[in-house]
């Protein structure tokens, strides 16, 4: 209970000063939400997709963050889905973004000041984009026709970057609970979970994608129909509790650090171990993640294997003789 109550005290003043960002909407109003066009709407408390994406025209809402996010943020975002109709293109197919951050307030993937989008010019923002999507017909990616998956995307300037592996195995009036995050200023993650304490993950959550460090400034956050759509790629479903929230914290993290028990924990960042020099009998080492949940714990070990922890921010706390060393430190 001692290295509990320690722990949590630690986690509130830490997290009091550095998540100093945080934006949240629950769509019980559109009140600061900008509207293109329709079919994308905030209506009866939540964010809603209304079975419409006509070729080269762009629905979609956008509102101002109230900060920004760098490349060195770490942040979080998450959100609830659920999609209910999608359209027909020799089966299932949609082709949306669920939730877009943007340095800007161009479409997420075009410059489309116009309603619809005349010529479709590329967009020359940063944007880091969740999309619920299909292609058809297979393409490079081997991705099957008709299958409807989520994927993450990101544009540097006009450039993109999507990832390779793509979370399917969606089912219609389900729940989905998204967790987009930057743990580091060349990735970021995707998980989706299908309950709300988001223990238990879609079958190959979590995705990530390598991105370039120079993806920044996102001020923006948008949901979106994309102009480059097609009139059969359509989704009727809603969106509710978005919840982002940032850091600023990455680049002040040492390789090592040592303190008043006399260890030194390294490397920070890790992959697959991690080093404590000085460790002797009797000493407990808990590991916590970023919203305080012990996730592993050990005894008197020095190299200890992190390959089971998913990449993030966490906590590694050590006790010995009543004394509490506690340090964060990313798996990579």
């Amino acid at each position: 209970m001692k290295i509990l109550l320690s722990f949590i005290f630690f986690l509130f003043a830490y997290l009091s000063t550095n998540a100093q960002n945080n934006f949240r909407d629950d769509y019980s109003s559109n009140i600061g939400w900008t509207q293109i066009g329709s079919n994308v709407e905030i209506r009866n408390g939540k964010l809603n997709y209304f079975n419409g994406s006509a070729d080269s025209q762009q629905r979609r809402v956008y509102k101002d963050l109230g900060f920004t996010l760098d490349s060195n943020s770490f942040w979080s975002a998450e959100f609830d889905f659920t999609p209910t109709l999608v359209g027909n293109w020799g089966g299932p197919s949609t082709g949306h973004s669920l939730l877009a951050l943007t340095a800007g307030i161009q479409e997420p993937f075009n410059n489309c000041p116009d309603i619809p989008c005349t010529g479709n010019p590329i967009g020359t923002q940063d944007g880091i984009i969740v999309s619920y999507t299909t292609t058809s017909p297979i393409d490079s990616n081997s991705h099957i026709a008709n299958t409807i998956f989520f994927i993450i995307s990101a544009k540097d300037s006009n450039l993109e970057y999507r990832s390779v592996n793509a979370l399917s195995g969606t089912t219609l009036n389900t729940n989905y609970y998204l967790r987009l995050e930057r743990f580091s200023p060349t990735s970021v993650q995707l998980s989706v979970f299908l309950d709300s304490n988001k223990t238990i993950h879609l079958p190959n959550s979590p995705i990530s994608l390598n991105i370039p460090s120079t993806i920044g400034g996102l001020n923006t956050v948008q949901h979106a129909n994309l102009a480059r759509g097609d009139s059969r790629r359509q989704l009727s479903g809603s969106i509710d509790n978005l919840t982002i929230s940032s850091s600023n914290f990455l680049t002040s993290i040492p390789t090592t650090q040592s303190s008043s028990l006399g260890l030194t924990i390294y490397p920070n960042p890790a992959k697959e171990t991690i080093t404590i020099e000085g460790i002797e009998k009797g000493t407990a080492i808990q590991f916590f993640n970023i919203a305080g949940q012990l996730v592993m714990e050990t005894m008197n070990k020095p190299n200890i294997s992190i390959s089971k922890l998913n990449p993030g921010v966490y906590f590694v706390q050590i006790e010995k003789n009543g004394s509490v060393q506690t340090q964060k430190f990313i798996v990579e």
